[in-house]
């Protein structure tokens, strides 16, 4: 029978070696990448996009839970500090990766936001 995780998914059994159970997982496989990636729950999650009001941070593009790895635009994305791993906010994927192709650095971001200002 299925175990169920706080959110209501069906758990995931970890396994080692070939298809020998080791543990069943308390959280289902999106429940358990979140606690791992940025210790959030789905709630604190859902509370997140809520406070929010459902958009962006930066672009102000409405945004949506489309699950892990989504490649759709207005994916809802958790943006974090690589370096020390603190939760910044939700942003849509263009934004996320915006951030990430300049290395989260400001500097960047403030010549590429002058350079575009200049040349109109």
């Amino acid at each position: 029978h299925d175990t169920l995780c706080e959110c209501g998914e069906s758990t995931v059994a970890l396994r080692k070696l070939k298809d020998k159970l080791i543990v069943q997982a308390l959280l289902c496989r999106s429940c358990m990448a979140l606690r791992q990636r940025y210790n959030m729950s789905k709630a604190d999650r859902n509370a997140m996009h809520k406070e929010q009001g459902g958009t962006c941070l930066t672009c102000d593009v409405p945004i949506e839970f489309t699950g892990l790895g989504a490649k759709g635009f207005n994916s809802a994305v958790i943006d974090h500090c690589h370096d020390t791993g603190k939760v910044r906010g939700m942003l849509c994927r263009c934004c996320n990766l915006a951030l990430g192709n300049i290395k989260d650095n400001p500097y960047t971001l403030r010549k590429l936001a002058n350079y575009l200002e200049d040349s109109v």
